[in-house]
């Protein structure tokens, strides 16, 4: 096999198909001209001129005689190539990697501040607040709502929808539970512990377990031990006996 074919073999399979060369064929000249093909690799440069190559190969020729040490010592520095380029590969894979899911990151949290932009700015949300936040604080709470058809029933079931939404969001990964967790912890938690028998009275007459389920779990995974023992005290057991860290 003469340097040119050396030459096309290297250009047209890499690295590997010169290893498939080299072991069907391991004359001198084979050798010597892949020999070339790798010299020219590590130096960074690869010529796909024949009559290059050939100057190239008749230095080398006349410096010495191709050996086994040579067969030896060109298929170390291939394999060395190639994994240097798997190696290269990888690192951009992982870099890939980490860029995606920065920036699945950013646009969980740009959808969930503009969902609480929304509801700090929206008049109609806004106003149904007031009232949720009037019908909880008054004295007989929030279960004299349930299972009504009237305005109040309505502003709750409205107010625990949007929690339910939200948290439905977070569990599928399109919105910032960090984000929301930062400013919206508390109320979410004192909101769910207010809200409590409300949930249960709609469960257990409309027979709907999965009622707010979802605020349900992100408001436990959000509460201090203390904050829901009144309402879920094996849940708050739990949570002391596993000292489940705060988000």
């Amino acid at each position: 096999m003469d340097v040119k074919e050396c030459m096309d073999i290297f250009v047209s399979h890499g690295e590997k198909g010169v290893l498939c060369a080299i072991e069907t064929g391991s004359d001198s000249t084979t050798i010597a001209g892949f020999a070339l093909c790798v010299a020219l690799l590590s130096l960074g440069t690869i010529v796909y001129s024949a009559s290059v190559a050939k100057k190239q190969y008749k230095v080398m020729e006349k410096q010495s005689e191709t050996t086994q040490e040579q067969v030896v010592a060109l298929k170390t520095q291939i394999v060395a190539h190639e994994r240097a380029e798997d190696a290269k590969r990888e690192s951009h894979s992982s870099n890939t990697l980490k860029a995606m899911e920065n920036e699945a990151q950013i646009a969980k949290k740009r959808a969930m501040l503009d969902i609480l932009v929304k509801l700090n700015s929206d008049a109609d949300w806004m106003a149904n607040r007031e009232k949720f936040i009037s019908l909880k604080g008054q004295k007989a709470g929030l279960a004299q709502w349930a299972n009504k058809n009237g305005a109040s029933t309505q502003v709750v079931r409205r107010q625990l929808n949007q929690y339910e939404l939200i948290a439905s969001g977070i569990k599928n990964e399109i919105l910032s539970q960090e984000l929301y967790h930062s400013f919206y912890r508390t109320t979410v938690v004192r909101d769910f512990v207010a809200a409590y028998p409300f949930i249960i009275a709609e469960r257990s007459t409309l027979g709907g377990a999965s009622f707010y389920k979802e605020f349900e779990d992100l408001a436990i995974k959000f509460a201090k031990a203390k904050e829901i023992e009144d309402i879920l005290p094996e849940i708050a057991k739990q949570k002391i006996a596993t000292g489940e860290p705060e988000i």
